[in-house]
Formats: structure tokens, C-alpha cells, sequence
């Protein structure tokens, strides 16, 4: 049982989308750290990173000051990601 029930790091990639290797990378680090919580923000004014045909208008939105980012992430991906940090004792939020 862990001393602090959160123990965390949040990993930014609605405003600076990152590869899958990298989050794979994070998850590695967050687990060696002996951190137990991984917080991807997905969504910001600045735009929507998840792929998602039910909220179609979200997969374009951004601020218009900022370019567009084309990194998107879909269903498949965050299933790997969560996937993955779960065998690493990491939770995703």
C-alpha cells in the first residue's frame, strides 16, 4: 500500500501533442519514479487531441491564434496507453 494514494505527473499533450514511444517513455519514468498516476490532459482551449466520431466538431477545434496540430489520438491508442501503464502499476486519468 502506498503512503500517498496520488502520487503523480501530468503529461500536457492537448497544447504540445507528444508520440506514442514518448507517452510510452513517461509511463517508464512515471513507474521508476514510483509515481502511481499518469494525468494526459486531452483537451484545452487550444484544442481536442482524442479522435472521436461521436463529438465530431471537437475533432477540429482549436484557438486562432494557434496552428492547427495535427497529432490525434484515437480509441486504440489510449487503450494501449492505459494498458500499458496499468501492468507498470501506473493509473491514467
Amino acid at each position: 500500500q502506498p503512503r500517498f494514494e496520488y502520487r503523480g505527473f501530468t503529461l500536457d499533450i492537448a497544447r504540445s501533442p507528444y508520440s506514442l514511444e514518448t507517452i510510452r517513455e513517461a509511463i517508464d519514468m512515471t513507474s521508476r519514479a514510483k509515481l502511481n498516476v499518469l494525468h494526459l490532459r486531452l483537451s484545452d482551449d487550444t484544442g481536442f487531441v482524442l479522435k472521436n466520431p461521436l463529438v465530431a466538431g471537437c475533432n477540429d477545434c482549436k484557438a486562432d491564434s494557434l496552428p492547427q496540430n495535427p497529432t490525434k489520438y484515437d480509441d486504440h491508442d489510449l487503450k494501449q496507453i492505459v494498458a500499458e501503464a496499468y501492468s507498470k502499476g501506473v493509473r491514467v486519468i
